[in-house]
C-alpha cells in the first residue's frame, strides 16, 4: 500500500490519517525535491554520471590506493 505525505520538522507527515501500530515498519521513498531537480532519468543513473565525472582523476597514486586509503597520508 502507498501513502503520500511530506516532510515536517523532520518528521514524514501523511496527507491522509492512517491508523497502524507503533512501532510499525515503513519505507520511505523521495519523490523529488523540486522541479528543478526533476529530470525524468532514474537518480542512481545521474548519481553514477555526477560520480564518473571524478572517475582517474587523482593521478600518481599507489596502485592499491583504494582499498588502503586509510594507510596513506
Amino acid at each position: 500500500m502507498t501513502y503520500r505525505g511530506r516532510i515536517q520538522n523532520g518528521a514524514v507527515v501523511l496527507d491522509d490519517p492512517i491508523d497502524l501500530p507503533d512501532g510499525s515498519r515503513v519505507q520511505c521513498e523521495l519523490i523529488s525535491l523540486d522541479a528543478s531537480q526533476s529530470s525524468g532519468s532514474n537518480s542512481h543513473d545521474s548519481m553514477y554520471s555526477d560520480l564518473m565525472e571524478f572517475a582517474g582523476f587523482i593521478k600518481g597514486t599507489p596502485s592499491d590506493a583504494s582499498r588502503n586509503h586509510d594507510y596513506y597520508p
